[in-house]
């Protein structure tokens, strides 16, 4: 390729990718301990009656004289959210109150027939045949829920580490002469304000994949005419390439230089 031939040979100065302003930290500090109240209120939310349920599924009762006080749900699309107040005589006839809470997914209209279940090995413990019926669907959708919320919490805390890392190296590479790389662009995804650039390079004889993230504004420096080719670089030590933009920003580049690899660029452009 041309433009690999015009690169230039000096070491040349790297600027570090602008770093993450006070408000964005401090957002990405709020989103996260959001998403672990979450977490955590979805544990004490749904756990416990799940739990509760388990240990009435083993030997199950119908309360004879079972009553539920005040009982709801509410259905949204598929989703459905009950929450019920049950009460039955307890081993030594003294009433027996529980508050139980429910969510499912079940496309249902009008009311539940439902009905108080004890469990014959401890009457203290209560619930209805209606949480007993949707036990499975329940514990898929609380599993669900979780997986959902783990996978936000890691989303965005390797997102913030892709960023800082990203800094890392690039000051890592300030000073130094630097082997250009062509890199295969997988993919950009851009959410908000930021694109999540994913590509390959070789590697050890192989195919290596890392995702980078960038501002908006952000554009691979390509090398053919599709944008599926862009020029990276490394050090002396090698590792993951520095994803160079359109304008070659990052690069503290002479007039000369900087006019030799654009006019390489067209030259590796035009031929495919």
């Amino acid at each position: 390729m041309q433009t690999l031939s015009a690169f230039p040979t000096r070491p040349l100065r790297v600027h570090a990718p602008k770093p993450k302003t006070i408000r964005r930290i401090l957002l990405l500090i709020v989103l996260e301990l959001v998403l672990l109240a979450l977490l955590a209120a979805l544990f004490v939310w749904m756990a416990p009656p799940l739990l509760n349920d388990a240990r009435i599924r083993q030997n199950p009762a119908i309360a004879e004289d079972g009553e539920l006080v005040n009982g709801k749900c509410q259905t949204k699309l598929v989703m459905t959210f009950c929450d019920a107040t049950l009460s039955a005589p307890g081993p030594d006839g003294t009433a027996v109150r529980s508050d139980v809470s429910y969510f499912l997914l079940d496309l249902h209209f009008g009311d539940y027939d439902t009905e108080v279940v004890q469990s014959a090995d401890d009457p203290h413990l209560l619930t209805t045949t209606l949480g007993l019926d949707y036990f499975w669907d329940r514990v898929l959708c609380f599993a669900a829920a979780v997986v959902l919320l783990v996978i936000g919490i890691i989303g965005m805390v390797r997102g913030t580490f892709r960023q800082n890392r990203g800094e890392r190296e690039a000051v890592a590479l300030d000073g130094q002469v630097l082997t250009p790389v062509p890199v295969t662009i997988l993919s950009g995804r851009k959410v908000r304000r930021v694109i999540t650039w994913k590509f390959s390079y070789p590697a050890a004889g192989r195919e290596a994949k890392v995702n980078v993230n960038t501002n908006k504004d952000f554009l691979p420096f390509t090398l053919d005419s599709r944008g599926k080719r862009a020029l990276a670089v490394t050090g002396a030590a090698g590792g993951t390439p520095l994803l160079l933009d359109a304008g070659l920003s990052q690069l503290e580049l002479t007039e000369p230089e900087r006019t030799a690899l654009l006019q390489a660029q067209q030259q590796d452009q035009a031929a495919g």
